[in-house]
Formats: C-alpha cells, structure tokens, sequence
C-alpha cells in the first residue's frame, strides 16, 4: 500500500500505532476514521439539540437604550415585574426547591479613558464595595474577563446566602464591543449588567457552575445585543 506521507516526514500516525500495536495499518486506518467520524457525528448531534433547545424557549426582545434579546425556559423559569432599574427579571417559581434569579440592569459608565476592557475592572471594584456593604453574606470568589457570545465584558463570581441556605452568583458586565475602530468616538457608555443567583444544588455545586448547568444556562448562553436573533 503506498504511503499517505512523505518519508521525510516520518511515519503517519497509523504506521506509528499500528507498529506499537501489532495492528495492520490498513485496520489502524478504518479504526481512526470511524473514531473521527463518531466525533464529528456527536458534535453536531449537540449542536442540533442546543439549536432545538433555544427554538423551544421563550424569546424575549428588549428595546431599551441598548437592545438585547435572549431565550429561556418558560417552564423552569418566570417572568415577572423588573424591579426599579432592571429591564428585566427572571426567577425560579415560587416554593421551587432551588432559587434562582436572572436579572438585566442597564447601566451608564462614567466618563473614562482607554478602552472598556480597561475600564471595566476598575468599574467593578466599585460594584463589589457596593452589593459587599448591602449584603453581609457577600463573598468575593473571583473575577475577570468574560465573553458571552460576541460581547465582550467583566464577570464578578461570588457566594452568598439565600434563605438561610448557599447560593453562588455571577455578574457579566457586557457591553456592545465598538470593533476598535474611532475607539475615542465609539467607546461604549451603557453596558448590560447581567445577574444570575442560583442555590447550591447537585447541578451547581459551585460557582464555576453558575450558568453552564440549569435553567439559567439558556438565558445567559443565548444573550445577545440587538432585537434580531442569529
């Protein structure tokens, strides 16, 4: 059988297993192509299946000073009266055996220089003081940079208690990323501050978990600025 590769680029990989192995190279071959097709098959088996699950939910479109629209589970989450300053408020049905809150404050940034990546940090210190004086349960458990789909922001993750039980939270400071051009000009004054406060529970048994597991995943992972979905 003639050689898939050049010999002065060494063995292929079947050649390599199937010399460490004792396998036929030829049976080496149509074990990695079916490994790589089962792969390819389960990647788009996950994608098919979040694709439903987003055309299942409920779609929200807010037209507020900066646009945003986002999908969440009606059945798992409610929709209720946003709180002064919120656009929006989502949270778990009453008597739900684990809370959970997912809210969207619009918020204005006071004037700055540089960038918002830059920006933003400082912005947050102030944020953490603020629900840390509010809040005596309020422990700081990390923070950074983050990115939600195509925008760009700042996420503070911390811990707190929810009717006398632990609770994890996150907060994304998102705003809409000006693609560096006229930076000075472009540079975003309304970010969205995005909340999620979820129990402990099995599914989120820390607050790495906040919004990769459970019906909060859905509203954060679909967010996106503007009135049209993708």
């Amino acid at each position: 059988m003639p050689r898939l590769v050049d010999e002065e680029f060494g063995p292929s990989l079947p050649e390599v297993v199937a010399e460490r192995t004792g396998t036929p190279v030829r049976t080496v071959r149509i074990v990695l192509i079916g490994v790589l097709v089962a792969v390819l098959v389960l990647v788009l088996v996950v994608r098919a299946v979040q694709r439903d699950a987003a055309r299942g939910g409920t779609a929200v479109v807010r037209d507020v000073a900066e646009p945003f629209n986002l999908i969440y589970d009606s059945d798992r989450l409610e929709r209720v009266d946003p709180r002064p300053g919120e656009a929006l408020r989502l949270r778990s049905p009453r008597g739900a055996e684990v809370p959970m809150l997912y809210t969207v404050t619009e918020r204005e940034l006071p004037p700055y220089r540089g960038d918002a990546a830059g920006f933003l940090p400082l912005h947050a210190a102030g944020l953490i003081e603020a629900q840390r004086a509010a809040d005596p349960d309020f422990v700081l458990r990390g923070e950074g940079k983050a990115r939600i789909n195509l925008n760009p922001g700042y996420q503070i993750q911390f811990q707190t208690r929810v009717g006398g039980e632990t609770a994890y939270g996150k907060r994304f400071l998102l705003y809409v990323d000006p693609d560096g051009t006229e930076e000075t000009l472009n540079r975003p004054r309304t970010i969205a501050d995005v909340l999620l406060l979820n129990g402990r529970s099995a599914a989120v048994p820390n607050v790495g978990a906040v919004g990769g597991n459970g019906p909060l995943k859905n509203p954060l992972r679909s967010f996106r600025f503007g009135t049209e979905r993708p």
